[in-house]
C-alpha cells in the first residue's frame, strides 16, 4: 500500500512512467498496467463521494483532531495498513496526509476536484500526466485503465454492488505479495463498505519495526474521517502487533501500544466486504444489519 504521501505517488508515478516508455509488444507493459489498475481498484472499494472534512484518530490512547480545507475533493478513501507519522499533518490540519484520495479521484476524472491537491500528487504526476492543473481532466488511458475499467470503478466509488464484485473479482490483481519479507504469515485486510460509510482493517502481520501502523480507518458519510493507530512512530510496532474483532469492536495493540485500544466497527447496512489474506481475494455482499456500539 504505502505511505499516503509522497512513498504511494512516487512509486505509482514510476510505474505510471513505466508503463507509458515500455514498447506495446512487451511482456512486462500489461503487467505494469494491471499492477496500477490494482492499487486503484483497492482504493475504489473503500472510497465514499464525499470530501474529507475533519478527522479523529486515536493514536496510542491520545484522540487526535483536525479539519482540512485543502482535502475536500469529491473522493474520500479509507485505507488502513498505510505507514506515516500521524501528528502534525503537514500543517493542513489532517493526521495524516492523502495522496491515495487525490489520485484517485484523478484518475477516476471525478467532479467536482480539488483546485489543488495534495503537494506530491501535484509535482509528482502533472509533467506525467502532460497537464499544468490538478483540476484539468485526464483521459483513462494515461493511467493505464480502459474506459470501461474507468467507469466501473466510478460505480464502485458510488457504491454499486456489482461493480465492486467485478473491481475484486477481476481488477484486485498483484495488489499485494503474499506474505511481508521474511515473515511466515501473509498480510490480512478486511474492506467493507455499508450505508454509513468504508472501512478498512489491517490485521497485520506488521514488517518495519520503525514505523506505526494505521490499524483501522473509517470514512463516513458526512466525512468524518476516523483511525485507531496502536503505537506511535519509532516505537516497534511489529512487535506483538495484534488486532481482532470482539463484539462490535476493533481491538489494536502492540508492544509498546500501553494496552489495547478499540474503535466500534462501521455500522450500517453491509454493501459489501472483501476479505483479503496474501493473495486470496474472497467478495461478499449482504443486506444484513451491522450495529455500531458507540462512537468514537
Amino acid at each position: 500500500m504505502g505511505a499516503p504521501g509522497m512513498y504511494y505517488a512516487e512509486v505509482l508515478a514510476a510505474k505510471l512512467l513505466a508503463y507509458r516508455e515500455l514498447p506495446a509488444s512487451h511482456p512486462l507493459r500489461e503487467t505494469v498496467r494491471q499492477n496500477v489498475r490494482a492499487a486503484l481498484a483497492w482504493d475504489a472499494l473503500v472510497a465514499l463521494p464525499t470530501g474529507r472534512l475533519r478527522d479523529r484518530v486515536q493514536i496510542a490512547g491520545q484522540t487526535v483532531e483536525g479539519q482540512s480545507p485543502e482535502l475536500r475533493d469529491g473522493i474520500t478513501v479509507g485505507i488502513a495498513g498505510n505507514r506515516w507519522t500521524p501528528e502534525g499533518g503537514r500543517g493542513k490540519g489532517i493526521t495524516s496526509d492523502d495522496a491515495h484520495s487525490g489520485i484517485l479521484a484523478w484518475a477516476l476524472d471525478w467532479q467536482p476536484r480539488a483546485t489543488r491537491g495534495p503537494g506530491q500528487v501535484r509535482g509528482t504526476m502533472a509533467g506525467l500526466l502532460k497537464v499544468k492543473r490538478y483540476s484539468d481532466p485526464t483521459p483513462p488511458e494515461p493511467w493505464g485503465l480502459t474506459a470501461e475499467e474507468r467507469e466501473t470503478l466510478r460505480a464502485t466509488v458510488n457504491g454499486d454492488v456489482e461493480a465492486a464484485r467485478t473491481v475484486s473479482e477481476k481488477y484486485l490483481w498483484g495488489t499485494k505479495p503474499a506474505r511481508p519479507p521474511q515473515h511466515p504469515d501473509p498480510w490480512s485486510f478486511r474492506l467493507r463498505r455499508t450505508r454509513d460509510g468504508v472501512e478498512s482493517i489491517f490485521f497485520g502481520p506488521w514488517p518495519n519495526p520503525n514505523k506505526p501502523a494505521r490499524s483501522v480507518t473509517q470514512v463516513l458519510t458526512d466525512g468524518t474521517w476516523l483511525g485507531l493507530q496502536p503505537s506511535v512512530d519509532k516505537s516497534s510496532p511489529a512487535a506483538g502487533y495484534h488486532v481482532e474483532i470482539r463484539e462490535g469492536q476493533i481491538y489494536a495493540s502492540s508492544s509498546q501500544s500501553n494496552g489495547e485500544h478499540s474503535i466500534p466497527e462501521l455500522g450500517g447496512d453491509l454493501l459489501w466486504e472483501v476479505s483479503v489474506v496474501g493473495q486470496e481475494i474472497s467478495f461478499t455482499s449482504s443486506g444484513a444489519r451491522v450495529d455500531r456500539k458507540s462512537v468514537v
